[in-house]
Protein backbone atom coordinates (compact mmCIF):
# COMPACT_ATOMS: atom_id res chain seq x y z
CA UNK A 1 0.00 0.00 0.00
CA UNK A 2 2.71 2.31 1.02
CA UNK A 3 4.00 2.02 -2.20
CA UNK A 4 1.27 2.35 -4.35
CA UNK A 5 0.61 5.64 -2.42
CA UNK A 6 4.55 6.49 -2.99
CA UNK A 7 4.09 5.50 -6.79
CA UNK A 8 0.37 6.62 -7.63
CA UNK A 9 0.68 10.34 -5.81
CA UNK A 10 4.19 10.82 -4.94
CA UNK A 11 3.62 10.93 -1.02
CA UNK A 12 6.48 11.31 1.12
CA UNK A 13 7.41 8.38 3.60
CA UNK A 14 7.04 10.32 6.63
CA UNK A 15 3.38 11.57 6.45
CA UNK A 16 2.01 8.53 5.06
CA UNK A 17 3.74 6.59 7.68
CA UNK A 18 1.98 8.55 10.28
CA UNK A 19 -1.15 8.64 8.87
CA UNK A 20 -0.74 5.24 8.82
CA UNK A 21 0.16 4.89 12.56
CA UNK A 22 -2.51 7.33 13.60
CA UNK A 23 -5.38 5.11 11.90
CA UNK A 24 -3.69 2.20 13.51
CA UNK A 25 -3.97 3.74 16.53
CA UNK A 26 -8.07 4.50 15.93
CA UNK A 27 -8.01 0.63 14.88
CA UNK A 28 -6.66 -0.29 18.36
CA UNK A 29 -9.63 2.31 20.15
CA UNK A 30 -12.14 0.96 17.67
CA UNK A 31 -11.61 -2.75 18.97
CA UNK A 32 -12.64 -1.79 22.00
CA UNK A 33 -16.07 -1.14 20.30
CA UNK A 34 -16.27 -4.92 18.78
CA UNK A 35 -17.60 -7.07 21.72
CA UNK A 36 -20.49 -4.09 21.98
CA UNK A 37 -21.25 -3.86 18.35
CA UNK A 38 -21.26 -7.47 18.43
CA UNK A 39 -24.04 -8.02 20.86
CA UNK A 40 -25.90 -5.58 19.27
CA UNK A 41 -25.68 -6.57 15.59
CA UNK A 42 -24.61 -10.40 16.32
CA UNK A 43 -21.37 -11.67 15.65
CA UNK A 44 -21.79 -12.77 11.86
CA UNK A 45 -23.54 -9.55 11.11
CA UNK A 46 -20.66 -7.34 13.03
CA UNK A 47 -18.20 -9.46 10.65
CA UNK A 48 -19.70 -9.00 7.60
CA UNK A 49 -20.28 -5.31 8.05
CA UNK A 50 -16.85 -4.47 8.66
CA UNK A 51 -15.58 -7.24 5.74
CA UNK A 52 -18.18 -4.85 3.29
CA UNK A 53 -17.01 -1.68 4.44
CA UNK A 54 -12.89 -2.44 4.21
CA UNK A 55 -13.55 -4.48 0.79
CA UNK A 56 -15.19 -2.15 -0.58
CA UNK A 57 -12.76 0.80 0.55
CA UNK A 58 -9.54 -1.61 -0.52
CA UNK A 59 -11.55 -2.13 -4.07
CA UNK A 60 -11.76 1.31 -4.53
CA UNK A 61 -8.71 2.75 -3.41
CA UNK A 62 -7.11 3.11 -6.98
CA UNK A 63 -9.98 4.64 -8.71
CA UNK A 64 -9.83 8.06 -7.61
CA UNK A 65 -7.82 10.81 -8.92
CA UNK A 66 -7.38 12.96 -5.77
CA UNK A 67 -5.04 11.60 -3.72
CA UNK A 68 -7.12 12.70 -0.32
CA UNK A 69 -10.29 10.59 -1.30
CA UNK A 70 -7.69 7.80 -2.08
CA UNK A 71 -6.23 8.18 0.91
CA UNK A 72 -9.43 8.45 3.09
CA UNK A 73 -10.49 5.34 1.72
CA UNK A 74 -7.23 3.69 2.52
CA UNK A 75 -7.55 5.09 6.34
CA UNK A 76 -11.20 3.99 6.69
CA UNK A 77 -9.76 0.42 5.87
CA UNK A 78 -7.23 0.25 8.07
CA UNK A 79 -9.52 1.53 10.79
CA UNK A 80 -11.66 -0.94 10.15
CA UNK A 81 -9.93 -4.00 9.23
CA UNK A 82 -9.61 -5.45 13.18
CA UNK A 83 -12.47 -4.43 14.02
CA UNK A 84 -13.94 -8.04 13.42
CA UNK A 85 -11.38 -10.03 14.96
CA UNK A 86 -12.95 -10.02 18.36
CA UNK A 87 -16.57 -11.17 16.98
CA UNK A 88 -14.39 -14.15 14.83
CA UNK A 89 -12.68 -15.75 17.32
CA UNK A 90 -15.79 -15.67 19.45
CA UNK A 91 -17.74 -17.43 16.57
CA UNK A 92 -14.87 -19.96 16.14
CA UNK A 93 -15.22 -20.47 19.53
CA UNK A 94 -18.48 -21.02 20.11
CA UNK A 95 -19.36 -23.26 16.60
CA UNK A 96 -16.38 -25.36 17.35
CA UNK A 97 -15.86 -27.97 20.02
CA UNK A 98 -13.18 -27.15 22.55
CA UNK A 99 -11.24 -30.68 21.24
CA UNK A 100 -11.16 -29.16 17.85
CA UNK A 101 -10.72 -25.46 18.72
CA UNK A 102 -7.17 -25.00 18.31
CA UNK A 103 -7.29 -27.20 15.06
CA UNK A 104 -9.79 -24.82 13.71
CA UNK A 105 -8.37 -21.87 15.09
CA UNK A 106 -4.98 -23.01 13.19
CA UNK A 107 -6.56 -24.15 10.11
CA UNK A 108 -8.07 -20.08 9.69
CA UNK A 109 -4.71 -18.87 10.32
CA UNK A 110 -3.06 -20.95 7.62
CA UNK A 111 -5.33 -20.30 5.06
CA UNK A 112 -5.15 -16.57 6.00
CA UNK A 113 -1.26 -16.79 5.69
CA UNK A 114 -1.39 -18.69 2.41
CA UNK A 115 -3.49 -16.20 1.07
CA UNK A 116 -1.74 -12.93 2.07
CA UNK A 117 1.62 -14.74 0.29
CA UNK A 118 -0.81 -15.27 -2.75
CA UNK A 119 -1.96 -11.55 -2.56
CA UNK A 120 1.76 -9.86 -2.04
CA UNK A 121 2.77 -12.26 -5.11
CA UNK A 122 0.06 -11.54 -7.33
CA UNK A 123 -0.02 -7.84 -6.25
CA UNK A 124 3.95 -7.39 -7.57
CA UNK A 125 3.16 -8.98 -10.44
CA UNK A 126 0.27 -6.69 -11.18
CA UNK A 127 2.19 -3.80 -10.26
CA UNK A 128 5.18 -5.29 -12.37
CA UNK A 129 3.02 -5.16 -15.73
CA UNK A 130 1.91 -1.42 -15.21
CA UNK A 131 -1.60 -2.50 -13.80
CA UNK A 132 -1.62 -2.20 -10.28
CA UNK A 133 -4.93 -0.94 -9.40
CA UNK A 134 -6.12 -4.44 -10.46
CA UNK A 135 -4.78 -5.49 -7.47
CA UNK A 136 -6.71 -3.73 -5.81
CA UNK A 137 -9.99 -4.64 -7.61
CA UNK A 138 -9.00 -8.52 -7.21
CA UNK A 139 -8.44 -8.49 -3.65
CA UNK A 140 -11.43 -6.16 -2.79
CA UNK A 141 -13.87 -8.75 -4.85
CA UNK A 142 -12.63 -11.87 -3.81
CA UNK A 143 -12.86 -10.60 0.21
CA UNK A 144 -16.42 -9.34 -1.10
CA UNK A 145 -17.17 -12.85 -2.18
CA UNK A 146 -15.53 -14.37 1.34
CA UNK A 147 -18.48 -11.95 2.70
CA UNK A 148 -21.08 -14.11 0.72
CA UNK A 149 -19.47 -17.12 1.96
CA UNK A 150 -20.15 -16.48 5.52
CA UNK A 151 -22.99 -14.92 5.39
CA UNK A 152 -23.81 -18.26 2.92
CA UNK A 153 -22.14 -20.75 5.37
CA UNK A 154 -23.99 -19.09 8.71
CA UNK A 155 -27.73 -19.32 6.79
CA UNK A 156 -26.57 -23.09 6.10
CA UNK A 157 -25.68 -23.92 9.40
CA UNK A 158 -28.83 -22.08 10.87
CA UNK A 159 -31.01 -24.18 9.01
Amino acid sequence: MTYFFKREYNIAKCPLGLAIFIASLISSLLNLLSSPLSRALGQVPTMVLCHTITSISLLMISAPTNRTLALGLFMLRIVLREIDSAPRQAFIAGGVLDEERTSAMGLVTVVKTVGCCAGLFLTGEFAGSGLFWVAFVVAGCLKLLHNVFIVAFTQSCTK
